[in-house]
């Protein structure tokens, strides 16, 4: 910022921001009459917050001194790009994601399941499986595929919604839940929702409810998926990776069978969508199975 002519005094012009919980600006600037012609940096600077949201912020102004009261400038705007928002070819959790956008609804998804570290080259493609997750839990290990049963599979129930364990809980009583707690899973619903205590997508991402999963495959228009092999060809590229077992903790149907969770709840299971050979369905099923998560763009 520089002023066009002398002034007659020293002139000062204060700059605000309209929004300093978003974005601070360098304010007073001084000039004189000796460097009244040296340009001055504006420096805005956005401020580390907790949301995931971009704003825009005005910056305004006012002048005095040395025969500038009187003159008039126009406020500007910035806008603060939030980098904590996840955008496609970003890196979560030491894999790199990239995004896809439904041709039926405009909705926007990871690439991939979670824990995947490509997009599936074919339908059974191992590398594209992803990590099997227990219905409304953290990424806390339990999920790993490359974990073995012996020595990260408990019979003991966690007490709470996140146990803060890689234990994945195995159950063979009803009602087939991995926690004591939460029987209604209400609490699980909220902290699968971004920004949730036990979120597990990237930020300003979530795990899809039912209606948003079943809009893009079972309900489709384009990519409507009926079976294992038009889940692949879908969009989604969704691999047929089977799940891990409530009873015993072990993988189960690789290569024939897809399962997805959504956030939704009903009664004592959670909603996930199923996928096989002969078809394509939403099930309520038992919490304490591990399924394959894709999330969505909030």
């Amino acid at each position: 910022m520089v002023l066009n002519t002398q002034p007659t005094s020293n002139v000062t012009i204060t700059l605000t921001s309209n929004d300093t919980t978003a974005a601070t600006v360098t304010s007073p600037l001084t000039f004189t009459s000796g460097n009244w012609s040296t340009p001055q940096t504006v420096t805005i600077t956005g401020v580390n917050d907790a949301d995931a949201v971009s704003e825009t912020v005005t910056i305004s102004h006012a002048l005095s001194g040395g025969g500038y009261n009187a003159v008039t400038m126009t406020n500007f705007t910035a806008t603060m790009t939030d980098d904590d928002v996840f955008i496609s070819g970003d890196i979560f959790n030491g894999k790199v994601y990239l995004t896809v956008t439904s041709p039926d609804t405009g909705r926007v998804w990871l690439d991939r399941n979670l824990g995947a570290t490509q997009v599936a080259a074919s339908s059974t493609d191992s590398a594209a499986y992803g990590d099997s997750y227990q219905w409304g839990r953290a990424t806390d290990g339990h999920e790993l595929r490359s974990a073995t049963t012996a020595t990260t599979a408990t019979a003991t129930l966690a007490t709470t919604i996140s146990p803060g364990v890689n234990a994945f809980v195995t159950n063979s009583t009803a009602p087939y839940d991995w926690t004591s707690a939460d029987s209604a899973g209400s609490s699980r619903v909220s902290a699968w929702n971004s920004g949730g205590a036990n979120d597990i997508c990237p930020s300003g991402f979530s795990v899809p409810t039912e209606a948003e999963i079943t809009a893009d495959t079972i309900s489709a228009t384009t990519t409507d998926i009926t079976n294992g092999a038009t889940a692949f060809s879908s969009f989604l590229k969704i691999p047929v990776a089977g799940y891990r077992n409530r009873v015993v903790g072990a993988l189960r149907d690789v290569g024939s069978y897809a399962f997805l969770w959504s956030r939704s709840a009903y009664g004592a299971f959670g909603r996930g969508l199923g996928v096989g050979g002969g078809g394509a369905d939403f099930y309520s099923l038992d919490r304490a199975n591990g399924f394959s998560v894709r999330c969505i763009k909030d």
